[in-house]
């Protein structure tokens, strides 16, 4: 799951339980517990705006408020950043030697960024910077690459499943 995105949380009771209590942890419930919903009617599904809580290995519990001994915990998931490419939007000519803006917007907390280029489709790569602080743009001077198509990518240095690329001629 990502930053800042709605998903659902889902659950099925058995019985009579009006009202739950619903929790975050990282480590098994044993000290990291951060309240999602102090009480919420048990219709069986939740919806709930990913926290900027970037990690592996995190369950939701759920409990009924009248007798704390009947829980349910998730199984283990994923939240991730996300990164998306503003500038350049595809289509842009760019200029040999000129000086480019490069912008990406965040979602969550991504301290460095790898930017990189491919005239291949990303057959293979080519680094523009490595382990820069994720300020949201970084200027870059074109280099002679006339008449290639080119995809740059921006991706999370921790994480390098969460990336955007795009292409501009």
């Amino acid at each position: 799951w990502r930053v800042g995105d709605e998903q659902k949380i889902r659950w099925k009771t058995t019985g009579t339980i009006p009202r739950l209590r619903l929790e975050l942890s990282s480590d098994q419930f044993q000290r990291e517990i951060q309240v999602i919903q102090a009480s919420t009617e048990n219709t069986g599904e939740f919806g709930w705006q990913i926290p900027d809580q970037i990690g592996a290995g995190l369950e939701v519990r759920i409990t009924d408020l009248r007798n704390v001994l009947i829980s349910n915990t998730s199984q283990p998931f994923k939240i991730t950043g996300g990164l998306s490419i503003e500038i350049p939007q595809g289509g842009e000519t760019w200029i040999v030697g000129s000086q480019q803006k490069i912008q990406w917007r965040s979602y969550g907390s991504i301290p460095s960024v790898h930017l990189e280029y491919s005239k291949d489709n990303f057959q293979s790569v080519m680094p523009l910077a490595t382990d820069v602080t994720n300020s949201g743009s970084f200027l870059w001077t074109v280099p002679d690459l006339t008449g290639t198509p080119i995809r740059l990518r921006v991706s999370d240095a921790d994480d390098l499943s969460v990336k955007s690329e795009t292409p501009f001629a």
